[in-house]
């Protein structure tokens, strides 16, 4: 109880005791063999010290099975992302090991799964009580983009080696992948931008409008009302953007004197991830030679400037070039859909067997007090005329009363947090009128007809 109040413990995910495997060794095997060679040497000679060794191996067993289990169950796992790498290199996710325990873990060997592309060799981890270790798994990056963490197999044998337990876990992280830069690129592009060395001056706007030149990474001072909302939430809000103004005269250009603007688009006679190569190793150049460099690159078009976030943003923006959106957002909306179509399906069964139900009952008992009524009442020859009179009024009632009381059915079934579209999809009180009259003149003319 005292592990658990630690606010620095992570909650989730842990590993129960239901998520463990466990089984025999080879060594195990072997020592199970043993025993029972030893049980029978007991039983044919009758050696009481033999059937005393045999039980104690055997609860040695037991016991050493127990403790393996124990030496897994109950590990908070947590996983930390690594820093972006470009493609190629080897990409590191940190994976923590959490003790929750006041007893602690020995021998823990933690490695890639063979799914993996390249799995790296396994690690040995030692807990302390109410400690914790990290260990970093390392994993070739072969293309850009996300990579996200390999499953991970945790398993051991401690303390005695005769059970071999061992779990699964898919780690929550994933690691920018930048495109690789090209080797021997050529030099900065700088011409495209004719008389920068000498250029000339150009008169400033009158008024002193300003035309946004693009989007460039946030710097300290920058107003917050040039915040550019649509690109943050385009990189997930890891990188801060703003808006970059300049005179009228200088936004067509983009850059200004004595700046790069990289285009992908002049880059059209080479290969698409050629492109992307280039750029990135045009971004590290200017970056060495503190040359200030834009980017351009189709709709998004990031300012020129400086610094290790502004490079950066222009990296990440190359990795994620012309990949598909992730599918979080598509996995949220399937998830919504289907949980407002069972809530639909379920508000539509429950109205349905309400109505018959209510619509049963109602007519069994309103049916049979009119038609009694009609005949007291109607002595006449006319008595036919009365009784139908006399059931359709009955069928009326009984059929406005099931509506209602299904209606009530409906709304009492239906789950808590599909209460709106329930209530959207109602009939509103004209239509249930309409219904009730029509039903009682079909009824009514269904009467007569004979």
């Amino acid at each position: 109880m005292r592990a658990r109040s630690r606010p620095w413990l992570p909650a989730r995910p842990w590993l129960g005791a239901q998520r463990v495997h466990i089984r025999p060794s080879r060594a195990g095997l072997a020592f199970a063999a043993l025993l029972l060679a030893l049980w029978i040497a007991a039983v044919n000679y009758h050696l009481g010290l033999g059937y005393a060794l045999t039980y104690l191996a055997a609860a040695c067993a037991i016991a050493d099975m127990l403790f393996a289990s124990r030496n897994l169950a109950g590990l908070a796992l947590a996983a930390t992302p690594g820093q972006p790498v470009f493609a190629g290199s080897q990409a590191f996710f940190h994976l923590r090991l959490i003790n929750r325990s006041a007893r602690p873990r020995h021998a823990i060997h933690l490695g890639a799964t063979a799914a993996a592309s390249a799995p790296a060799a396994p690690k040995l981890a030692d807990i302390v009580a109410h400690g914790e270790t990290t260990v970093a798994i390392g994993l070739t990056a072969r293309q850009r983009g996300w990579l996200h963490a390999p499953a991970v197999r945790l398993s051991s044998s401690f303390p005695l080696g005769l059970f071999y337990d061992w779990c699964h876990w898919q780690p929550e992280a994933r690691v920018l992948v930048y495109p690789p830069p090209e080797q021997d690129a050529p030099p900065l592009p700088v011409h495209v931008h004719a008389g920068m060395a000498h250029p000339a001056r150009q008169p400033a706007a009158a008024d002193g409008a300003l035309e946004l030149a693009g989007v460039r990474a946030y710097q300290p001072g920058d107003p917050l009302q040039r915040l550019a909302w649509r690109q943050i939430a385009r990189h997930d809000g890891e990188h801060v953007f703003s808006k970059h103004f300049q005179p009228a005269a200088d936004a067509r250009t983009g850059a200004t004197p004595g700046q790069v603007m990289l285009d992908h688009a002049t880059l059209h006679a080479l290969a698409p991830e050629a492109r992307l190569s280039r750029l990135a190793a045009w971004v590290l150049a200017a970056e060495r030679g503190s040359v200030p460099y834009g980017l351009r690159l189709g709709p998004l078009t990031i300012a020129p400037g400086l610094g290790a976030s502004h490079r950066d943003a222009c990296l990440r923006a190359l990795a994620l070039h012309g990949l598909p959106q992730e599918q979080a957002g598509t996995q949220a909306s399937a998830h919504e859909t289907a949980r407002q179509t069972a809530a639909a399906t379920m508000q539509t069964t429950a109205m349905g067997t309400a109505l018959a139900t209510a619509l049963t009952t109602a007519l069994a008992t309103a049916q049979t007090p009119a038609l009694a009524t009609a005949q007291a009442t109607a002595q006449t020859p006319a008595l036919a005329t009365a009784q139908a009179t006399a059931q359709t009024t009955a069928l009326a009632t009984a059929l406005a009363t099931a509506l209602a009381t299904a209606q009530a059915t409906a709304q009492a079934a239906q789950p808590a947090e599909s209460a709106e579209p329930a209530q959207a999809a109602q009939p509103s009180p004209a239509a249930q009128t309409n219904r009730t009259t029509h039903a009682a003149q079909a009824t009514q003319t269904t009467q007569a007809a004979p």
